[in-house]
């Protein structure tokens, strides 16, 4: 019935919460479930009794069960690329340990039922691993996920993409993900189309038409707390320039890429920084033509790679010219949520005088390192401000913390004749 699974793919090593210091609900109940011993993995009847012993409510139930099916269940990758995956039953997923998404939602359901649960079956599009942004749905299904009735009201979960998830070169990873556990169905419904209009639990349905123009989202961009705030759509048009804005929570930072034809253009075509809970993504293109402005966040308490969040497609119709780049922004930048009002371009006309106006919090200094000149701002409340000239070469704006030595930098431009 499903013609394959379509499993998410993230620039990350692990997918993660953005916020982990709220206490763990259902900590107790996935150690249980991960200290399920042989004796009891042997039978869908034994294992279901085992992992749903301690639990206090249905809840907990569900969530034993989501628990170890996401986190013993791999998903066949070979059966994905190849159109020929293994046998689907409870019994042969329980055995075999992989399965694609028709495995995966059966064993939930039979682990469930077993366990006195209403659990349904959902088969529906999925925007996954090889879905590109404003995709078109049609044919047969290609995903299978789940529904479970919990004190009268039903929720949505997919355990096998809150088992891992593939990455770019194809190689699944597996990662437990507790997003796609009783997924909130306004979320949901940017990455899950139900064939059944019904299982999308909203008061308002989404035809299949406005699920493919929907904006590309990925599972990061609801675990970073993200809002979209400018542009609903995936699809943007523009003239040369484009400013998308998002709400973002204090605690996020994030990065942006432009893309085109598969290759990376550049850090100096986007430059993104946040006013207050609004992030704001600039791009600029060099050329008429079609676009995708990919954008990453993550934690600013964790190091390493951000996720994957979300793209946008941006059909560009401006004429090109000179590409108004951006300047390059340093750590520090995006960490301490500094806010540059101007210069915006990256390119400065030597020997021209530019007014630089640079929102610092928590600076005691403020300079602009050009040629053979340091230049200091002047101070007024966070915000630094003066008249700079120009030099050919780099030119360097930095800032002076409390309890730091040194200055750190910020941004760099350069000086062009």
């Amino acid at each position: 019935m499903f013609r394959r699974l379509l499993v998410p793919v993230f620039l990350a090593s692990v997918l993660r919460s953005a916020f982990p210091c709220a206490p763990d609900p259902f900590a107790e109940i996935d150690r249980h479930a991960d200290n399920a011993p042989g004796s009891a993995e042997k039978s869908v009847k034994s294992l279901s009794r085992y992992l749903v012993r301690p639990a206090k409510n249905d809840e907990e139930k569900a969530r034993a069960i989501f628990r170890w099916v996401a986190r013993n269940i791999s998903y066949d990758t070979r059966g994905y690329f190849t159109g020929n995956a293994g046998p689907s039953s409870p019994n042969s997923v329980l055995q075999n340990r992989t399965a694609v998404c028709e495995g995966f939602s059966g064993l939930f359901k039979s682990l469930g039922r077993e366990a006195g649960l209403e659990i349904e079956t959902i088969g529906g599009y999925a925007k996954g691993y090889d879905s590109s942004v404003g995709e078109r749905f049609s044919g047969p299904p290609n995903h299978a996920w789940n529904a479970v009735r919990i004190n009268g009201t039903w929720r949505l979960m997919d355990a096998t993409w809150g088992s891992g998830y593939m990455d770019e070169n194809g190689r699944y990873l597996r990662s437990f993900n507790g997003f796609f556990f009783f997924t909130p169905p306004e979320k949901l419904i940017y990455t899950h189309f139900p064939e059944n209009p019904e299982w999308q639990l909203l008061p308002q349905k989404v035809t299949l038409g406005e699920f493919e123009k929907m904006a590309f989202l990925r599972p990061g961009f609801f675990q970073n707390g993200l809002e979209l705030d400018s542009h609903q759509s995936s699809d943007i048009e523009c003239a040369d320039t484009v400013r998308v804005t998002l709400r973002a929570q204090a605690e996020t930072m994030l990065l942006a890429q432009l893309i085109r034809n598969g290759g990376d253009l550049g850090s100096d075509l986007t430059f993104v920084q946040k006013d207050g809970r609004r992030a704001i993504i600039l791009a600029a293109f060099p050329s008429t033509g079609t676009y995708i402005l990919r954008i990453f966040a993550r934690p600013k308490s964790e190091k390493g790679m951000a996720d994957w969040v979300m793209d946008y497609r941006i059909r560009n119709r401006g004429r090109g010219g000179e590409t108004p780049v951006f300047p390059e922004t340093y750590q520090d930048f995006l960490d301490r949520d500094v806010f540059l009002e101007g210069p915006v371009r990256g390119r400065l006309k030597a020997g021209k005088s530019f007014r630089f106006s640079v929102r610092i919090p928590g600076a005691e200094k403020a300079a602009v390192s050009t040629g053979k000149r340091w230049v200091e701002l002047k101070k007024s409340g966070q915000w630094f401000r003066g008249d700079v000239k120009a030099a050919k070469g780099e030119i360097f704006v930095y800032a002076k913390f409390p309890r730091m030595r040194k200055y750190s930098g910020l941004l760099k431009y350069t000086g062009t004749r």
